[in-house]
């Protein structure tokens, strides 16, 4: 297996965009002050539709090819 060799580096990886983004999205989650949750919001709405975005074209495209690699492709 060539993915063995690279798990480390994958875990690592998501830690670091995950500290990353949070750093990003926390300054802007409090933008409109605490009266507000109307940024919280949106940031939220913009990391979601990302991370659905992110699933369709790079895990959903990968998985069916393996799929059709391997011969077991399901309708």
């Amino acid at each position: 297996m060539d993915q063995a060799k690279s798990v480390g580096s994958a875990s690592a990886l998501i830690g670091l965009l995950s500290f990353v983004l949070g750093g990003i999205m926390a300054p802007l989650a409090g933008i409109g002050g605490s009266h507000t949750a109307i940024p919280m919001g949106i940031s939220i709405a913009v990391a979601e539709t990302a991370a659905v975005l992110c699933y369709f074209f790079l895990v959903k495209h990968n998985y069916t090819s393996v799929c059709r690699f391997r011969g077991n492709e399901k309708s």
